[in-house]
């Protein structure tokens, strides 16, 4: 997470401490580590999606699940807003759905990606990677 400053009275000190942790897919590594840069929003499990090849009927199908990332983005914290505003206007593709599930102190969000190849693209957009 980037450092923001914060403003507290004497007595609340803060620091930082990771008390979570994810199970990440490796192909989706370089997106999860851009989004847990936001001050507010934890990444709280991914899949860079898969695809599976058979042959039916002589012909080869392909099938697989679809890459998603499901962030918690935390509604007290006064940068979050417009930090979430930034993550959506960088993934803002036809391919990809970001879906609030739940609303509160923590939201929780479900971004989801149209292929495993669009993630990829729009991955390496944004990161570098």
């Amino acid at each position: 997470m980037r450092d923001v400053p914060t403003i507290n009275p004497p007595d609340h000190v803060q620091v930082k401490l990771t008390i979570v942790e994810a199970d990440i897919d490796i192909g989706i590594i370089p997106l999860v580590k851009w989004l847990n840069s936001f001050y507010g929003i934890m990444t709280r499990a991914s899949c860079e999606g898969t695809l599976k090849e058979q042959i039916v009927e002589g012909q080869i199908s392909v099938t697989g699940s679809f890459p998603y990332i499901v962030i918690w983005v935390s509604g007290g914290c006064d940068t979050a807003g417009s930090d979430l505003k930034e993550v959506r206007s960088k993934l803002e593709y036809p391919s990809v759905a970001i879906n609030r599930l739940s609303q509160g102190d923590v939201s929780i969000y479900h971004i989801m990606f149209g292929s495993k190849e669009e993630m990829k693209r729009i991955q390496k957009k944004i990161t570098g990677q």
